[in-house]
């Protein structure tokens, strides 16, 4: 029997001797062409000897308060040396026995994904005031976002988005985000490499961000409810001007990373809170002084400014009279303040006021570490997509996982994904790629187990005589030409019809808009959020091509397009760079329909396969080694059949027994 070695948190654990250990592969199942997999999880039974009650924190214990039950734990199982690829293990009980699952390969990518959503990524850097400067300075991003020429009313034509001018009211245009830096988010943040073979395809991939209807409450209270502390302890120098200022210097009870600490304003040069939504909330003091001169009386002086440091509110509270030398806890409940800044933030500053004479020497009065200014009854005030207004971009980031998003773009460009959990890397692989490796295709001729003769399939149930490739739909809006696809099979053991692809995304219809200037016939894809001027209207989340153009290319003036958000002094020409968009345009190159591009470009191998379905299921006998590190891309080639394959799943493969396995191959149609 091969010899097994599980190792969990870099430990070796005992095992029974008995654990039969089987695993199913599959990445791109032929049968399925709308889902993704990857290795599967299974579960064994660990005994309770001494060594694993130490490597697992004795779980069985109801009084532990050993995390590890509640931690994916890293994890690696050798057979007879060989590494079979497995990543993680989870405590699942703790009875008789402890019961661990363990997981490899792409599963556990995806497992770890799927209840993240978007909104929960760090796009901090990307955040910004939407305004006129930003948003014609976007014109130049290739990533993060940019503010795409978009029709958001579903009213329209009207004052904002019309067919008589050149004019676009940006107030408007809410930002779009490049698909590109939201994938490469992903993989950051899950620490993978990500190698993308359709990168440049999809370099100008945007998203709308037009999801208002996203719940603000807690992102405003997650981002700012908290205790402050100072570092350390501080003097209270004596100063002019008889205000010194409480600095705060770092955060505990909080785990985001929103506060900006040390904060330098740039005309005052104090530390500050720095608060840069719409909100409300309350501020409760407690300072604790240690004085080795009496002082009279001591006042709180709470001061905020903005962000050119221009002083916008200040409030002068009494706290303390004659105070002897010794240590004070002044405490103190600020009234509920509103904040609604109209630049990027605004800065909160404590102070202590000594009755307008100048308060502290550099040894009588001390600041001592334990003083704490708490953060609570945070409201937020305001819409999250409004114009002059600070943008969270996480925060209106779609209602979608992480893996659904991964999903819809792998169904998008036909991509099989191949995780290598010794580098950490995920490679997005499109299928047509299979064909083009047969020079690189394993040679399993010689592996086939003729014991059990071999089955052919033609009939997958799955699929119909009409195969559809969809996006959603969205409400009662058209549905533009060409954005459904169709993979037509001459068998008719079939049903009729079938969607094997339903994208999460909805299709965008488009019209003609801002049509006086010039000879062409401009375009603009519409998603209607904006009825009557109010935000109102939500909508499934979308996809965008973008295309920048000049203004002879878009066949306007050489004035441009006239940027204008309803103040006259701030209405701006755009003549480079105009970010146009579209989803389906005919006088692109590049378009989003499966009809219309994707099908043609992306799905050839695809469908040459499955309207000439033939799926071998083989008994093979196969190694450890065979599938240390399979690569799902090469195709396999069979003598006996005379063809190539690929491999669409591996049944039951047994680490500890020495038995042949079920693989299932579909026949690559090259030569017919």
């Amino acid at each position: 029997m091969p010899k097994v070695e599980l190792y969990i948190n870099l430990q070796l654990c005992d095992l029974t001797g008995s654990e039969q250990i089987e695993v199913d592969y599959t990445s791109f199942d032929i049968s399925k062409i709308g889902t993704r997999g990857g290795a599967r999880s299974y579960s064994f039974n660990l005994p309770k000897t001494n060594r694993n009650k130490a490597v697992l924190e004795n779980p069985e214990i109801v009084n532990n308060l050993s995390t590890l039950p509640y931690t994916r734990l890293p994890c690696r199982i050798l057979v007879d040396g060989v590494d079979v690829q497995i990543r993680f293990a989870e405590i699942e009980s703790a009875g008789s026995v402890y019961a661990v699952r363990v997981y490899g390969a792409n599963s556990d990518l995806f497992v770890a994904l799927n209840d993240v959503k978007l909104y929960d990524l760090d796009f901090s850097e990307y955040d910004h005031i939407w305004t006129m400067s930003n948003v014609v300075a976007s014109r130049l991003n290739t990533e993060g976002y940019i503010y795409a020429l978009i029709d958001y009313h579903s009213d329209s034509p009207n004052f904002a988005c019309n067919n008589d001018s050149a004019n676009l009211r940006i107030d408007y245009m809410p930002p779009s985000f490049f698909v590109n830096t939201i994938l490469q988010k992903i993989f950051d943040v899950a620490g993978y490499t990500l190698e993308n073979e359709v990168e440049t395809d999809s370099e100008n991939l945007i998203m709308p961000l037009h999801f208002s209807a996203v719940e603000a409450a807690p992102f405003i209270a997650e981002k700012y409810e908290g205790v402050l502390n100072i570092a350390a302890s501080m003097e209270v120098p004596s100063i002019q001007g008889n205000v010194e200022y409480y600095a705060f210097d770092s955060v505990s009870s909080y785990t985001g990373n929103y506060y900006d600490f040390p904060y330098y304003l740039p005309n005052t040069n104090i530390r500050a809170l720095r608060v840069e939504d719409n909100m409300q909330f309350k501020m409760s003091l407690s300072i604790d002084l240690t004085i080795t001169d009496p002082v009279n009386l001591i006042s709180i002086l709470v001061r905020s400014y903005y962000s050119d440091g221009t002083l916008w509110f200040t409030a002068n509270v009494p706290v303390a009279q004659n105070l002897s030398v010794g240590s004070h806890t002044i405490t103190l409940d600020v009234t509920p303040v509103t904040i609604q800044p109209v630049q990027r933030e605004v800065y909160y500053t404590v102070g202590f006021f000594n009755s307008g004479f100048a308060f502290g020497s550099s040894a009588s009065y001390t600041v001592q570490n334990t003083s704490t200014i708490t953060i609570s009854e945070v409201v937020y005030l305001g819409n999250l997509l409004r114009y002059n207004q600070f943008l969270n971009v996480s925060a209106i980031m779609p209602d979608m996982t992480q893996t659904t998003f991964l999903k819809n773009y792998m169904l998008l460009f036909g991509l099989i994904p191949i995780v290598n959990e010794a580098t950490n890397t995920v490679s997005l692989v499109k299928f047509n790629s299979v064909t083009s490796n047969l020079h690189l295709a394993y040679d399993w001729s010689g592996k086939l187990d003729y014991s059990e003769p071999h089955e052919v399939k033609f009939l997958l149930n799955d699929y119909g005589q009409n195969n559809y490739l969809k996006w959603s739909e969205d409400g009662d809006e058209p549905v533009p030409v060409d954005a459904t696809g169709i993979i037509q099979i001459n068998n008719r053991n079939l049903e009729l019809e079938k969607d094997i692809v339903e994208m999460d995304f909805a299709a965008t219809n488009a019209n003609f808009r801002l049509n006086n200037l010039g000879t062409g016939d401009r375009i603009m894809p519409q998603i209607g959020i904006y009825k009557q001027s109010e935000l109102t209207i939500s909508k499934v989340p979308r996809l965008l091509q973008l295309t920048k153009k000049t203004a002879a290319e878009w066949d306007l003036s050489y004035l441009g397009m006239q940027y204008d958000d309803g103040n006259p002094s701030n209405s701006t020409g755009v003549a480079d760079n105009i970010p146009v968009c579209h989803f389906i345009d005919i006088n692109e190159p590049f378009n989003l329909g499966f009809g219309n591009n994707i099908l043609a470009n992306y799905y050839q191998a695809i469908a040459a396969i499955i309207t000439r379905l033939k799926v071998v299921r083989e008994l093979v006998r196969l190694n450890a080694a065979d599938l240390s590190d399979i690569d799902f891309t090469r195709p396999v080639w069979i003598q006996k059949h005379e063809a190539y394959f690929y491999i669409s799943s591996i049944k039951g493969f047994s680490y500890t027994e020495n038995k042949s396995t079920i693989v299932e191959l579909v026949k690559l149609n090259i030569n017919g």
